[in-house]
């Protein structure tokens, strides 16, 4: 388990509630009279908790929402409705200076770290900007920058070099000692090694593990490299066209898939196993991801899902109509499909 151990945070209070989380773009038509012509429904329900010390895996395919849903926990985009709250506060109430003494406690790590650093300043600069901006620097603020670099696995004494100097999983270790300079409880991983290469990923993926169990951070780990989550995740959340359709813990989704959708994620992943690997079956999905400017009616997943042409009549229709909610199917598993028991 590479979080809290399990028991202990399901009596706890979560860190982050996220409760019919919407996050909607208005499309705007005519260029001298605009008018509200449509609306993206980016997230469009999405309701989770992460306990302290845990890390919940967020995946899908590109377009589904998951960034979004990162950025609305940052207070990055606006929020449409829905609820969030973080170590029990209304964070959709704060505003202003109490908004911004807030935004210490959590932080958020990107996917480009070379379009994430500013490439007119120095490392120095760079990861000393938060402790500045929050009134925290002091005549050790060389000391601790240096500090946090080492710990991230940077030489500290590259510190008057710029972004340009290193190789993407350098950056991209300067961009997490920026993020945790403030000692935040809550990070953000918006697919932080989706940008490296393959070599460098699993680098970086450990460092994030052992910050998380030398710090006791929190994590939101966004991603569509199922190999990278299983790696990190006590939990996977899946997220399918702004909602959530499967959340179980790391190992049960793994081992049985509920959610048609999760297991056609599942079989893309690569076995390390040849012979494995070429007895196995693949599960193709047809077709493209609809708009999230028209989603279907009832089941979103229902016009790509394999198992739909299987069904009867009328639990097609059922399908069609009916839109599936979240449900327990126990041993910590929710699933949001009709016909899955």
């Amino acid at each position: 388990m590479l979080g809290r151990v399990m028991e202990e945070a399901s009596t706890a209070r979560p860190l982050v509630e996220v409760e019919d989380l919407r996050v909607h773009f208005p499309v705007y038509r005519g260029t001298v009279l605009k008018r509200k012509a449509a609306v993206v429904r980016a997230v469009d329900g999405v309701s989770f908790a992460i306990a302290r010390g845990e890390t919940l895996g967020l995946v899908g395919e590109s377009g589904c929402g998951k960034s979004t849903t990162g950025r609305a926990l940052m207070r990055l985009v606006p929020v449409t409705s829905g609820n969030i709250r973080f170590d029990g506060e209304d964070l959709l109430s704060l505003r202003g200076e109490v908004l911004r003494r807030k935004r210490r406690h959590f932080q958020m790590i990107f996917q480009d770290p070379y379009g994430s650093l500013d490439p007119r300043m120095t490392v120095f600069d760079i990861v000393a900007e938060p402790l500045l901006a929050h009134g925290m620097g002091g005549p050790d603020l060389r000391d601790r920058v240096q500090s946090m670099l080492e710990r991230c696995g940077m030489n500290p004494r590259y510190i008057r070099r710029y972004p340009h100097e290193f190789s993407g999983g350098q950056r991209q270790r300067v961009a997490i000692a920026r993020a945790l300079i403030l000692e935040p409880s809550f990070v953000v991983c918006d697919e932080p090694v989706s940008a490296l290469d393959v070599s460098i990923r699993a680098q970086v993926l450990n460092l994030l593990v052992e910050l998380q169990r030398d710090l006791g951070l929190t994590y939101l780990f966004i991603a569509h490299d199922l190999a990278a989550v299983r790696h990190v995740s006590d939990r996977i959340a899946v997220m399918y066209l702004g909602r959530i359709v499967e959340l179980s813990p790391a190992a049960e989704i793994y081992r049985r898939p509920a959610h048609p959708y999760t297991q056609a994620l599942i079989s893309a992943v690569p076995i390390p196993d040849p012979r494995a690997e070429a007895d196995r079956q693949r599960i193709v999905l047809e077709g493209d991801v609809p708009s999230p400017l028209a989603p279907p009616r009832g089941c979103r997943f229902h016009p790509r899902c394999p198992r739909f042409a299987s069904l009867g009549a009328v639990q097609k229709a059922r399908c069609r109509e009916e839109e599936p909610l979240l449900r327990v199917l126990g041993d910590g598993r929710q699933v949001a499909c009709h016909h899955v028991d």
